[in-house]
């Protein structure tokens, strides 16, 4: 499904629900013909203000009033007949501020298993070791708390493979999911395989590839450095993709086990300086050492 299908559905699901509601107050009116009395001055003063015709603003005011002691009085009230929406930052148009809504790119994201801060365990590592973790776990913590008005744009997580950095990354993902925003949580190899069918598709769904990687309030691209190196697409997405998010003041995690120089060697100019520039971006290492092999 593509953002265009989930807008409609979102848009179409909202709208069915309101038409419902809208049915059963109805079916109220014919019941209680004195209610259908007090709607119909009330729409009709409404009107008249739609109309710019001076209404009498007490009368309306003592309208309501009866319309809500009369729905009292039989159990009910004026929220009953009112559709709350499921997203209450775009109210399930599909859209925030004139851009797609976190709740749309969260349904496209894959959204990685529900891991927690709570679940970071500083015992894990060992003595030498926990103050790398405790300044990572500091600076993540700090990350979450003041997003999106960070100091730092972008973070890059470094270490060798299995020292927490995707452990650390999810627990990012989902602070912040639960905070609501829009976080896109992806592998390098998938990131690759979505700019690859960017790449190689020519129909009118061909943005809806990479879409979530430019649309996500975060994005976080985990083990770079493991995906292949694609003439025309590897190097040239990842630069495409961070330096439109950069440009737009939206965030990114990258998580990777290589060191400066070994991005410096397999990407480019342009890549290294965007996830080295310290106005942009803070790097930090997890750790020095394989917690898997524990």
């Amino acid at each position: 499904m593509n953002y265009k299908a989930i807008i409609q559905k979102k848009q179409t699901d909202y709208k069915n629900a309101s038409l419902l509601k809208e049915r059963d107050f109805n079916n109220l009116l014919k019941e209680h013909p004195k209610l259908n009395d007090i709607e119909y001055n009330i729409k009709q003063i409404l009107i008249d203000k739609e109309c710019g015709i001076k209404i009498d603003a007490k009368k309306l005011t003592e309208l309501q009033k009866n319309k809500d002691d009369f729905l009292k009085k039989i159990g009910l009230s004026s929220k009953d007949f009112i559709v709350s929406p499921s997203c209450k930052k775009c109210t399930d148009t599909g859209y925030d501020k004139n851009k797609i809504c976190s709740c749309v790119v969260a349904s496209l994201s894959l959204a990685p298993a529900t891991i927690s801060f709570n679940d970071f365990d500083i015992n894990i590592f060992d003595k030498l070791e926990q103050e790398f973790a405790d300044k990572a776990l500091a600076k993540s913590l700090e990350f979450c708390k003041e997003f999106p008005n960070t100091k730092k744009l972008n973070l890059l997580l470094l270490g060798k493979t299995g020292t927490g950095k995707t452990f650390l990354a999810k627990c990012i993902a989902d602070d912040l999911q639960k905070k609501g925003f829009g976080v896109v949580f992806t592998s390098a190899f998938g990131f690759l395989n979505k700019t690859l069918q960017y790449h190689t598709t020519f129909d009118e769904h061909k943005y809806s590839h990479i879409a979530p990687f430019l649309d996500c309030d975060l994005l976080i691209i985990d083990d770079l450095g493991t995906e292949n190196m694609l003439k025309n697409v590897t190097i040239e997405y990842l630069y495409h993709i961070l330096n439109e998010r950069i440009q737009k003041n939206m965030h990114t995690i990258i998580t990777t086990n290589l060191d400066n120089k070994e991005i410096a060697d397999r990407y480019d100019e342009r890549i290294f300086s965007r996830l080295f520039d310290k106005k942009l971006s803070d790097g930090f290492a997890i750790s020095a050492k394989d917690l898997r092999r524990n």
